[in-house]
């Protein structure tokens, strides 16, 4: 933030007179604590939605012009109004200024931001391994493959806890475990993507991608995409991508 503020003070000074620095830092603090309300609010669901590679990253290029935006009108707003009560004009220059001088600043933490919760999603922890005589297995009983899963047991915090088939709404591959999305948590298991196609309902569960498998009953709409995808629109906003290969499948579970 102090690094921010001497950087602003020199381009203020050397392009149009000097300022007073205790009035810049003051605005980078309540920048920063705008940032800080903004990581929960806006950053981290965003980066959970929307991964930080391949086809996401022109997506967070288009969110983070909006985003850089928004945090300078409040910023200004903010600002204007301890200095200047009640003056829209001054809100106005304010965010006018703001644009011109730390917009491009926005920009970069808000990608920083992003990538540090990107990477600290990815580096989650896998739960410890156990004895396969104490483990318990995290297919509920030992349930035949004809039977469709009913529950499925996730480790919490040392706890076992289970989870109905009907709370999940998505399941992707992560490396050698699996991730399971039901509501707003996400549970990290250990297995394969096609073992869990295995034992799922096929009427209400269907392999959209190589590495997602969605609950049906879980979706509001369906978008069309790019070559030929399709992307579905789960009820929590979450967009997961149907790839061709998968589409026709996808389809007839959600007609049938």
């Amino acid at each position: 933030m102090a690094a921010l503020s001497i950087q602003e003070y020199f381009t203020r000074h050397w392009g149009g007179g000097p300022r007073n620095y205790a009035t810049i830092l003051f605005a980078q603090a309540i920048g920063a604590a705008v940032w800080l309300a903004f990581i929960p609010l806006i950053i981290r669901p965003v980066t959970r939605r929307v991964p930080l590679n391949g086809r996401g990253i022109v997506r967070h290029a288009l969110i983070v012009g909006g985003v850089a935006v928004v945090h300078t009108l409040i910023v200004a707003t903010l600002f204007a109004s301890y200095y200047y009560p009640g003056s829209l004009l001054a809100i106005r220059d304010v965010f006018r200024d703001r644009m011109h001088t730390v917009f491009a600043w926005s920009v970069v933490i808000y990608l920083i931001l992003a990538g540090l919760l990107s990477w600290q999603r990815a580096a989650i922890p896998a739960p410890p391994t156990e004895p396969a005589a104490s483990a318990p297995d995290m297919f509920e009983g030992e349930q035949r493959a004809s039977t469709p899963l009913r529950r499925v047991l996730v480790r919490n915090e040392g706890r076992v806890v289970p989870v109905s088939a009907d709370q999940i709404d998505w399941l992707e591959a992560a490396d050698n475990h699996v991730i399971i999305h039901a509501g707003t948590m996400a549970h990290k298991v250990r297995g394969s993507l096609n073992g869990f196609a295995d034992r799922l309902d096929p009427t209400a569960f269907v392999r959209v991608h190589r590495g997602a498998i969605v609950n049906v009953n879980r979706i509001r709409e369906v978008q069309t995409w790019f070559h030929g995808e399709l992307v579905a629109i789960l009820k929590d906003d979450t967009r997961v991508t149907v790839g061709r290969t998968y589409r026709d499948g996808f389809m007839a579970v959600l007609e049938g």
